[in-house]
């Protein structure tokens, strides 16, 4: 199969037969360079294989009734939903959204008419109701969209009830949660160590996304870490457990930080889209650009906490149902 897909791959291949312009704009030669980095870097090979692979699975269960997948409605999906029409004509695909959605993520939207000729699954499982409505008005048909629950929070309830010999916050804990991305990390890492002094009396906590370890981007930093500033190996479930505030960009451990009461600071990036999964609640966050506003804002929050928790716990516990359903044996049908 390797081999075939790499004969398969070598010709270019051909380009559409014209590109409609963008808001009276030409921009074809944008198409033209994507498509042709995406055949030099062997990603046409790439989704060659995914073909096989569904013909591969039809010759040894030409059975299969149901195909679930994690959708983010990439080129590798859309090239097996179109061999599973062709290999697997009777089964059902379905795609399981795992993570609420960022109206800036444009990979999930679809353009108008597009459902009704692209390959696509026939079933679209989001984590709860607010994804769900994103996607019913960003090009799917609403009957085909179906709130599944959200399969790894299961456990936020026992969250929500700290276990009794926790020990209890006495020194102000800041945690700062990045994704995967280098300059995010890079960004988080440089406001880590220089948010506070260590004369203030804070406790700062950066805890890198696993794929994206501090050694990654220690190069950006410039100089030893400070002797308040912690890197943190620690599930990030029970680091949030033990903060006073939580710093983000685009992690959706921010509605986990909200479901157990801990307050969030989203911090603005300044080297790439904001894709803050709470932008539809801003009322629920403070909001930061740059170092001097996230400063001010962090000491706000860490000088109001009480009266903040107590002002917002209702409105958080109501985003984070709608964001993340609970799983019962009624959501589970939306698979089956």
């Amino acid at each position: 199969d390797p081999i075939r897909a790499a004969v398969s791959s070598l010709r270019k291949p051909a380009d559409p037969k014209g590109f409609p312009e963008f808001a009276e704009m030409d921009i074809a030669p944008l198409f033209e360079v994507e498509l042709s980095q995406y055949w030099v870097s062997n990603q046409s090979a790439s989704l060659l294989m995914t073909t096989l692979l569904v013909r591969r699975w039809a010759e040894w269960s030409p059975s299969i009734a149901r195909v679930i997948y994690m959708y983010e409605n990439k080129p590798w999906e859309r090239a097996l939903c179109w061999q599973a029409n062709e290999s697997l004509p009777n089964a059902t695909l379905v795609g399981y959204s795992p993570t609420p959605i960022s109206k800036l993520l444009l990979n999930f939207f679809l353009a108008p008419g597009e459902a009704k000729i692209a390959p696509l699954p026939d079933r679209f499982v989001t984590v709860g109701e607010q994804p769900a409505r994103l996607l019913s008005s960003g090009g799917y048909d609403s009957e085909t969209v179906m709130v599944g629950g959200a399969l790894r929070m299961q456990d936020l309830d026992a969250l929500r009830s700290p276990e009794p010999d926790l020990p209890e916050i006495t020194i102000p804990v800041v945690l700062l949660a990045p994704t995967l991305g280098v300059e995010e990390t890079a960004e988080l890492a440089y406001m880590a160590v220089h948010l506070f002094d260590e004369a203030d009396g804070v406790q700062v906590v950066l805890k890198c996304h696993p794929m994206m370890p501090f050694e990654n981007i220690s190069e950006f930093i410039g100089s030893p870490l400070p002797s308040h500033v912690q890197i943190s190996d620690e599930p990030i479930k029970d680091l949030i457990l033990k903060s006073s505030v939580m710093i983000y960009s685009t992690s959706t451990v921010c509605i986990e930080a909200l479901a157990v009461e801990t307050p969030v600071v989203n911090l603005r990036p300044q080297f790439g889209i904001s894709l803050d999964p709470l932008e539809d609640f801003p009322s629920l966050r403070p909001d930061a650009a740059g170092l001097e506003d996230l400063r001010e804002k962090v000491n706000w929050v860490l000088e109001h906490q009480k009266e903040h928790v107590a002002q917002n716990k209702d409105a958080w516990a109501n985003m984070v149902k709608d964001m993340f359903s609970p799983v019962t044996s009624e959501s589970i049908q939306a698979f089956i």
